[in-house]
């Protein structure tokens, strides 16, 4: 027992590998000895190894069959291995076995959100917020079903409300932040109280950031990539093209994944960095401490306030220049995160008080797509004599309000169209009886919006945009991902970007950032009325929809866009500039700066 206590002191401390050696003999015992099967299944499960996770929570279920905390453990590593369905049976057993602890009641709402269960999931986080009024797990997880069914604005006050109520819990704080972006009614002034806030809450938790010095004739930057996604997720089809093009005489890229379900994809970017670490296991002090013993000079975040980020890390400090980029497309309020690489065009002059961080702007696009493996771009006709078929393939969490009155007076404006829906939220039938009522409202018969959920691999998914002429962005979070994958489809897109005089917010201008770099510049609205027009007018022009599809692909492709060695020549010498003005400041300030 003794033993047990001291593993898990190395587990408290971070220190996974270590206590998964020592747990080792013990779990091979003969009954299983339920506590080290436990404990090695929670070493599993923070090292990013989910099967062998799940093996040990079914062997300590052996010596404890109605063990909640073993049940909710099998529950996690069933998720994680994409076993939705059974984890969620598990995660009903562990709330009945012990119906007064919130730990699995918890556990379930948050896999029925994982599962896209998502009206299940509203209706069940509600039910127990009845029960347990004050809980801030269960509020964050409410906000989080509701942004993802495709309703910001209720999702966003409900994580506004719960971070105020609850100012030192950190996922409320980071999930408020992240929703203001997909909502029509709230401007930079509202995002970037979100941020302060957010600022606030690390500082009282972390205090000021640690100064790293830095390295002496560095000739060649070290830079560090940290993500939790570079696996099969659009993170990918971004940082793909700078693994493959940066010059490795200016610069030596490390990654560093805390993606707890690597894949294909990521075996493939492994083989591309100079250097690969998996370090899920670690808490955020000892990733800033390997990240600081690597010598990284310049430390890149790609996920902002998205699922699995690790914002605590930049927080404490790890690297002498730390810069956000891509994977969160506005201000983290992130304390140490001193920089974030934009563009002229999301983030133009002018908008510098609007973010906690410095603005490094590229003198290009400052993203670069790189399509998944796989992909079939032949182009194939369309707009024949059949219907008009307008598409979007975004995520439901960008419908917003203002998003669902564009695309219905598009419809209105071509009478016979139709608009197809695809995204994994649509498999919940209460998400789609939720958007057909939305058009409804708007004078759109349901027949006209075909809501379906996506199939399987990237590829795939792609090779349904042939069945769309049209493709239609959101706003005021506007589609990168999409909107690539539609141009390399050869489909066009019509794009809202959000005037900076009316307070919009950088996302809102991505697509205009795209399409302007594609040469694609005509079909930018600034507003719902343009936006309506654009789109009608390629509708009701079959000829000029057929010659601008014509050759679309193979333009875009030869676009600044997928520029890979352009891309990457310009981000390794802004993070170069970055760097540099860092260290100059702090020789400038001396020794007690450092």
């Amino acid at each position: 027992m003794h033993e047990v206590f001291e593993i898990q002191r190395l587990v408290v401390e971070g220190r996974l590998e270590e206590a998964r050696e020592r747990l080792r003999p013990l779990t091979r015992s003969h009954p299983p000895d339920a506590g080290a099967n436990m404990l090695m299944s929670v070493v599993h499960a923070g090292l990013g190894e989910p099967e062998a996770a799940l093996y040990s929570a079914r062997r300590a279920l052996e010596g404890r069959p109605t063990d909640a905390a073993v049940l909710v453990n099998i529950g996690n590593a069933l998720s994680r291995l994409g076993a939705a369905g059974e984890s969620i049976e598990v995660y009903e057993r562990a709330v009945a076995a012990q119906p007064r602890w919130d730990e699995p009641r918890c556990a379930l709402v948050t896999g029925l959100l994982l599962a896209d269960r998502l009206s299940a999931c509203v209706d069940r986080c509600r039910g127990e917020l009845e029960a347990f009024p004050e809980h801030p797990r269960l509020t964050a997880a409410l906000g989080g079903a509701l942004l993802r069914a495709g309703r910001p604005r209720e999702a966003a006050e409900v994580l506004e409300r719960g971070a105020r109520r609850w100012p030192d819990d950190h996922t409320l704080a980071t999930s408020w932040c992240s929703a203001g972006h997909y909502c029509g009614d709230r401007t930079w002034r509202e995002h970037l109280e979100a941020a302060r806030h957010y600022s606030g809450m690390m500082l009282g938790r972390l205090g000021p950031p640690r100064g790293v010095p830095a390295r002496e004739g560095a000739s060649r930057l070290r830079v560090g990539l940290l993500s939790a996604d570079l696996k099969r997720h659009a993170v990918a089809w971004f940082v793909r093209p700078l693994l493959e093009h940066a010059d490795r005489g200016e610069v030596e890229l490390l990654v560093y994944s805390t993606a707890g379900n690597e894949d294909a994809t990521s075996d493939v970017l492994r083989g591309l960095a100079d250097g690969w670490a998996k370090v899920m296991g670690l808490d955020m002090r000892a990733l800033a401490q390997r990240i600081r013993g690597d010598g990284v000079d310049v430390l890149v975040d790609l996920s902002g306030h998205t699922a699995g980020h690790r914002l605590g890390t930049i927080a404490t400090g790890a690297a002498a220049t730390q810069v956000g980029y891509f994977g969160f497309p506005n201000t983290t309020g992130c304390p140490g995160l001193g920089w974030r690489l934009v563009d002229a065009v999301t983030d133009p002059e002018g908008t510098e008080s609007w973010s906690t961080e410095r603005l490094l702007r590229l003198p290009r696009p400052h993203l670069c797509y790189g399509a998944p493996d796989g992909v079939d771009a032949r182009e194939e006709a369309r707009a024949g004599d059949g219907p008009i078929v307008f598409g979007s393939f975004s995520a439901a969490s960008k419908f917003d309000p203002l998003t669902i009155g564009m695309w219905a007076g598009v419809l209105k404006a071509t009478p016979g169209s139709v608009l197809r829906l695809r995204h994994s939220a649509m498999a919940d039938a209460g998400v789609r009886a939720n958007l057909w009522a939305r058009f409804e409202r708007h004078g759109v018969e349901p027949g006209r919006v075909r809501i379906e959920p996506p199939s399987g691999r990237a590829a795939d998914l792609m090779a349904e945009y042939r069945g769309v002429d049209v493709a239609l962005d959101t706003f005021p979070y506007n589609g990168v991902t999409t909107t690539c994958e539609a141009l390399w489809m050869g489909v066009p897109v019509v794009s809202r970007a959000g005037p900076v005089a009316e307070g919009w917010m950088g996302p809102s201008r991505v697509g205009e950032a795209v399409l302007g770099a594609a040469g694609l510049k005509e079909l930018v609205a600034t507003g719902e009325e343009g936006f309506v027009e654009i789109a009608a007018g390629l509708a009701q022009d079959r000829a000029r929809l057929s010659a601008l599809r014509r050759g679309l692909g193979d333009r875009f492709r030869a676009s600044p866009v997928c520029d890979g060695a352009g891309f990457a020549s310009a981000f390794v010498a802004a993070l170069r500039r970055a760097w540099e003005t860092d260290r100059a400041g702090a020789l400038a300030e001396g020794p007690s700066g450092a």
